[in-house]
């Protein structure tokens, strides 16, 4: 629970137990994180009783989500079954949707990485009679709310005008960017498609990588700076899998290590 006024959220799902920090805007994508679960080993995120997709109506068809709708217009609504999520579904998420044991286990230990690489944002407060848009959540928060890579968070801020020296994962987004560059933010992560960005980036980080190869992480860092890759989360970046391979080549040229 929260006091009146604290400085930093007790909790550790942020918008999902808190929702009245999120705009009118943003709260009911936002509310959608307490029903889905992550389905892969970072943050790929699928309904967990489709709370993304529509309620079967009473006449067979099923009734739409409008941003516009109030939070209570949201709670009334009901979820489509899981079967009809398992089917969108590739078959090794389908299992962990379908297998309520399975999930809870999933979710419990996920739940566990989740509180321990939480981080707490210096400085920031939060008031229980105002409301908080996007801007207010760090990049890190964003992506794992919308289940998307926050690498492609901090891109896009890159992309809307922002300097590098200002795109700090862990600090607000509203202390680095504009009203407006806040707002198109907004409309790039309730836009995006997290199964398409996290295909588009490697499963491992920068420092797996390097654990693997019997490497430093910062020795491939400094690689990846060399062959003008970025790393905005230093080691702990995940990149693109033509970036992925171009460094490992380089690794295996420089040192030797790697597949032959």
């Amino acid at each position: 629970t929260m006091s009146s006024t604290s400085t930093d959220r007790d909790c550790h799902c942020r918008a999902c137990v808190h929702p009245e920090h999120a705009s009118s805007l943003t709260r009911p994508f936002l509310m959608l994180k307490s029903t889905t679960c992550v389905i892969s080993s970072r943050l790929f995120r699928v309904g967990r009783v489709c709370a993304s997709l529509p309620a079967e109506a009473d006449d067979g068809g099923f009734k739409g989500f409008d941003v516009s709708d109030d939070v209570r217009s949201w709670e009334k609504r009901g979820n489509a079954p899981p079967e009809k999520v398992a089917a969108l579904l590739p078959s090794w998420a389908a299992e962990i949707l379908l297998d309520d044991d399975a999930r809870s286990e999933y979710d419990k230990a996920q739940e566990a990485e989740r509180v321990s690489t939480y981080k707490e944002v210096r400085g920031r407060t939060w008031n229980d009679d105002s409301e908080e848009g996007l801007g207010a959540f760090t990049p890190l928060e964003i992506a794992e709310d919308f289940g998307i890579p926050v690498e492609d968070v901090i891109e896009k801020m890159r992309g809307l005008g922002v300097r590098d020296e200002n795109l700090q994962a862990n600090r607000p987004v509203t202390e680095n960017c504009s009203n407006k560059q806040v707002h198109d933010l907004t409309q790039f992560v309730q836009g995006a498609d997290p199964i398409e960005l996290r295909s588009e980036r490697s499963d491992f980080s920068i420092k797996d990588v390097a654990n693997d190869l019997g490497l430093h992480p910062q020795a491939l860092v400094m690689l990846c700076r060399r062959l003008d890759i970025r790393t905005d989360l230093d080691e702990d970046t995940h990149l693109r899998w033509l970036d992925d391979a171009a460094l490992k080549m380089s690794a295996k040229r420089e040192y030797g290590v790697g597949d032959d």
